[in-house]
C-alpha cells in the first residue's frame, strides 16, 4: 500500500506582524551567512529605510535588507524605501535585498531591480514570499517551525544570534538531509549555468573583435579565450566555496565536515574540467598552425600550473572558512 504524498502547506507571512516579520529575516540572516556584522536597525525604530544592515565577513560586501511584508510588493513601494536607503548615513549599500511576504510581479521585480541599479546599487535581489520561504527551509527549517508554532523568539538582536544558532544540524533529519542535497546539487548547478553563460558571451565578443580585424584562429585570440575560461572557473570556484561553507556552517561536526569534503572534491573536479577544455584548445590550435607537439605540451604545462595555483588558492579559503567555524564554536 503506498503512502500519501506529504503536503508542505505555505507559510502564512501576512499572519506575521512588522516586527515578527523582521525578527524571522533577521534570524535567517544570521544563520546563512558570515558576518563581520550584522545590525538589526527596526528593532531600535528610525531606521531610515534599512530595516538590516550587514557587512560580509569575507570581502566587506555591504548588505542591507529591506523587509517589506506586503501581500503584494509594488515596485513603487520598493523604489520609496531605496530613497529612503539612499538618503541614510551609510547610503548606497553593495548588495540590496528586498525580502517581501506577499507577491512579487515580473514586472515590479524587473522595474526594482532597474531603479536599484540607476541608483547605483551594484547588486539587488528581490526575494517574494516563496523565495523567502524555500530559503527558511534550506537554511533553517526547524527556525521557521519553531517560529510558526508559536515559540517566542527574543526581542534583543544578541539574544536572537543565540537563538537562531541553537537550530538543528539540517542533515541529521534524513527526512530533510534529501531535499537539502537536492536543493545542493540544483544550486551548484545554477551557479555553474551561470559562470559557463558568462563565458560564452564573453568568448563570442572576442571571436566578433578578432574577426572584424581579420585575425581569427591566432594565437592572441585563443589566449584571450583562455584568459575567459580560467575567470569564469574561478568564479565558479568561488560560489561552490561559498554554498560549501554556507550549509557547513549550520551543520553538526560530522555533517560539516562531510559537506566541505564534498566541497572540496567538486573544487578539484572543476579545475580538472577547465584544463581538459583549455589543453583541448590548445592543442587544436597548435595543429591546425602547425606548431608541432613540443609547443603544445609547453602551453599545456603553463595553464596546468596557473590553474594548479587557482585551485591551491581556492582550497586556502575554504580551509580557512573550515577554521573560522571551528574557532567559532570552541
Amino acid at each position: 500500500m503506498s503512502r500519501p504524498n506529504r503536503v508542505v502547506r505555505p507559510v502564512h507571512f501576512e499572519d506575521f506582524d512588522g516586527k515578527d516579520f523582521e525578527r524571522l529575516v533577521f534570524a535567517l540572516a544570521l544563520r546563512s551567512g558570515r558576518w563581520r556584522s550584522l545590525e538589526w536597525y527596526g528593532e531600535v525604530g528610525a531606521d531610515l529605510g534599512r530595516d538590516i544592515w550587514g557587512e560580509k565577513e569575507e570581502n566587506g560586501e555591504t548588505v542591507c535588507i529591506q523587509c517589506a511584508n506586503w501581500k503584494r510588493l509594488t515596485a513603487e513601494k520598493a523604489k520609496a524605501d531605496i530613497r529612503k536607503i539612499l538618503k541614510a548615513p551609510r547610503g548606497a549599500p553593495d548588495i540590496l535585498v528586498i525580502a517581501a511576504g506577499g507577491t512579487v510581479s515580473a514586472t515590479a521585480r524587473d522595474a526594482i531591480k532597474g531603479y536599484a541599479a540607476a541608483q547605483g546599487i551594484e547588486q539587488c535581489h528581490v526575494w517574494s514570499g516563496v523565495d523567502l520561504e524555500e530559503r527558511i527551509r534550506f537554511y533553517a527549517e526547524s527556525l521557521l517551525r519553531r517560529f510558526c508554532d508559536g515559540e517566542q523568539f527574543p526581542d534583543d538582536p544578541k539574544a536572537i544570534e543565540s537563538f537562531s544558532r541553537g537550530v538543528a544540524c539540517p542533515l541529521c533529519d534524513p527526512a530533510r538531509a534529501e531535499a537539502v542535497e537536492r536543493v545542493r546539487v540544483l544550486e551548484r548547478g545554477k551557479r555553474s549555468d551561470l559562470a559557463t553563460k558568462a563565458f560564452y558571451a564573453k568568448r563570442d565578443a572576442i571571436r566578433r573583435d578578432f574577426a572584424n580585424r581579420g585575425l581569427s584562429g591566432s594565437g592572441g585570440q585563443l589566449a584571450q579565450i583562455i584568459d575567459a575560461k580560467r575567470e569564469a572557473t574561478q568564479k565558479g570556484l568561488e560560489g561552490l566555496v561559498a554554498a560549501g561553507t554556507e550549509l557547513a556552517e549550520g551543520c553538526c561536526d560530522e555533517h560539516r565536515n562531510s559537506v566541505l569534503q564534498r566541497t572540496e572534491e567538486d573544487v578539484r573536479a572543476s579545475c580538472r574540467a577547465a584544463l581538459d577544455s583549455s589543453a583541448s584548445w590548445i592543442r587544436d590550435h597548435m595543429r591546425r598552425a602547425h606548431l608541432g607537439d613540443g609547443a603544445a605540451s609547453s602551453a599545456v604545462a603553463s595553464e596546468r600550473s596557473k590553474i594548479a595555483g587557482m585551485e591551491r588558492f581556492t582550497l586556502r579559503d575554504l580551509e580557512l572558512a573550515e577554521l573560522h567555524m571551528r574557532s567559532s564554536r570552541e
